[in-house]
């Protein structure tokens, strides 16, 4: 049982280094690529890392670089045998871009689907869920029929088929930070038949700052207003999907009609592979 932890914050310092925390000793071990040298991480923080057992690597993406900007639409997978960290050379195409430059953002694997689930963490572009297929080595989006209110630095949980975002961070009004305390949960089983939606758990009667009876945060109250109830989505985009048949079919997780996966991903040729 071991936890790894890339990257990281601390003052003006952003680490380009990675740590594995072996739960049953408690013992913290820093990584270092099979011939001894260090990582070709970049500086980041504030990334989505994840961890994929089917091919026993970690995927990275996003996140801030150590000039506080954020990082283009990169992904990287790190091998967690030998440690060789690589740039992936995605498959895009112009109606399957990458996402956006994402920061704070949830990022989880979904083993049912074998597949890359990405949400938040930005402004732009929050009413759709990001998937990235490792089978077909490119990017797809879900336009899910309402959203809840945007956010980043929010709690999320996998309990498949159950997706659970809670609490967070509204930084899209005015660059101004408003706690959120709501809780919401999606189905992804519903991405098979492009029927997906979410659903309030749990909207705050009383928020840190007020009574819960303050107006719906627009940019101009901070700190007197309180999280929207969900969003819902123009007719015509809602319930969207970029994604092929056969990525959407993997979501109804029938272990039946699952193939062995096959690995198509290439890297970018600029990236050194340790030896």
């Amino acid at each position: 049982h071991r936890i790894l932890i890339t990257g990281g914050r601390d003052g003006n310092i952003v680490h380009d280094d990675a740590w594995i925390l072996d739960t049953d000793d408690l013992s913290w071990t820093k990584v270092r690529t099979k011939d001894g040298s260090s990582l070709s991480l970049p500086p980041m923080y504030r990334h989505g890392t994840v961890f994929d057992p089917t091919r026993n690597v970690a995927w990275i993406y996003g996140g801030l670089n150590d000039n506080l900007q954020r990082y283009p639409s990169q992904l990287w997978r790190m091998d967690m045998v030998n440690y060789a960290v690589m740039e992936v050379e995605v498959n895009g195409t112009s109606n399957n871009p990458p996402p956006p430059r994402l920061a704070s953002h949830a990022m989880e694997y979904v083993p049912k689907a074998d597949a890359i689930l990405m949400w938040g963490g930005t402004c732009s572009d929050d009413s759709e869920m990001h998937i990235y297929d490792p089978q077909e080595n490119n990017w797809c989006r879900i336009y899910p029929s309402n959203r809840p209110d945007r956010r980043d630095a929010m709690i999320w949980s996998l309990q498949y088929p159950n997706f659970y975002i809670a609490q967070g961070d509204s930084i899209c009004y005015d660059r101004q930070v408003l706690t959120l305390a709501d809780v919401h949960v999606s189905n992804l089983q519903q991405i098979a038949s492009l029927d997906l939606s979410w659903e309030m758990l749990y909207e705050p009667s009383n928020v840190p700052r007020g009574t819960g009876l303050e107006p719906y945060c627009d940019g101009t109250n901070a700190g007197s207003c309180q999280p929207r109830p969900l969003l819902w989505v123009e007719e015509e985009d809602a319930s969207f999907s970029t994604c092929s048949p056969k990525l959407l079919s993997r979501f109804l997780n029938d272990d039946s009609q699952h193939s062995s996966p096959t690995d198509t991903t290439t890297f970018k040729s600029a990236a050194v592979q340790p030896t």
